[in-house]
């Protein structure tokens, strides 16, 4: 017998996710899953964009200059540093860019983080060429 959802009705997307966790997933707003690995650029100054990180989703990639883990729980912080995947693209990061000014040098500039909210699969070897084959992508903020 199915579950009677009229009477959810009146509690909107919490009467959603009531009737079925699957939906109250999707419902939901979630973070994207990355990759995150070099591009091969090197920088004499900072903030260096020398990351890129692709989302798996869309097929974007971004340049980064950081993946920030510190919402991470500290193992799965220190399975990321031990197989070096905030770099390599061994592993999916579940997370979101964010973008921050920060002072360099007496001067402000932006700087791009993929703050990664728990560590995910690993990584299939097409995923990781993809994110190499894209090179650096930074275009200087004007």
């Amino acid at each position: 017998m199915p579950f009677p959802l009229p009477r959810l009705a009146a509690f909107g997307l919490l009467g959603l996710a009531l009737a079925s966790p699957a939906a109250a997933r999707s419902a939901f707003p979630r973070q994207s899953a990355w990759i995150a690995c070099q591009n091969g650029l090197l920088c004499v100054r900072a903030p260096c964009p020398s990351i890129n990180a692709l989302n798996l989703g869309t097929g974007e990639i971004r340049s980064i200059h950081r993946t920030e883990i510190s919402q991470l729980s500290p193992a799965e912080q220190a399975a990321a540093m031990e197989e070096n995947a905030l770099r390599s693209g061994t592993r999916v990061l579940e997370g979101e860019i964010r973008t921050r000014p920060v002072s360099f040098g007496g001067r402000e500039e932006p700087e791009i983080s993929l703050v990664a909210a728990a560590l995910g699969r690993a990584s299939t070897p097409a995923e990781q060429a993809a994110c190499r084959a894209a090179g650096s992508r930074f275009s200087p903020p004007s």
